[in-house]
């Protein structure tokens, strides 16, 4: 009796899946996974009479830490930063403290205590308003990467 080195046609497209998954789960993991934490931003959006909101994504340096103008005013409705220790935005240009817009936190506050009231100073969130106003002028704003 002679054994036949060859596979059985029917095994070859199991074998062939097998092989395919092998290299797929080893493929998907990464010796240098990518950090969970997120690319510092900061977002602006702005109103319309339909309550419909728009972010306001032509403007330069929102990914950057450090104070920046606009050239010109534009009116916000709502801010959301993720990646900064904190954000502040101001009516004025070069970050005039005396001109910071108060903000508040519109969504559930849970465990980060600068969302339980009023502040000039926006934690990471998505859900922070200007204090008063519907929409209010902005001009520069100004974030920080790391606390001094």
């Amino acid at each position: 009796m002679e054994l036949n080195p060859r596979l059985p046609v029917r095994l070859i497209p199991r074998l062939i899946l097998v092989v395919v998954a092998v290299l797929l789960q080893t493929a998907c993991q990464s010796s240098d996974p990518r950090p969970d934490s997120p690319v510092a931003s900061i977002r602006f959006y702005t109103i319309n009479s339909q309550n419909q909101q728009r972010e306001l994504y032509l403007l330069p340096n929102r990914g950057e830490a450090g104070c920046f103008n606009l050239p010109l005013s534009v009116d916000v409705y709502r801010v959301a930063q993720i990646g900064f220790v904190s954000c502040s935005v101001y009516s004025d240009s070069d970050c005039d403290p005396a001109t910071a817009h108060l903000m508040h936190w519109s969504g559930k506050a849970r465990k980060d205590p600068n969302k339980k009231k009023p502040t000039t100073f926006m934690t990471e969130g998505a859900m922070w308003r200007i204090e008063g106003p519907r929409e209010a002028a902005l001009r520069s704003w100004e974030c920080v990467l790391k606390t001094p």
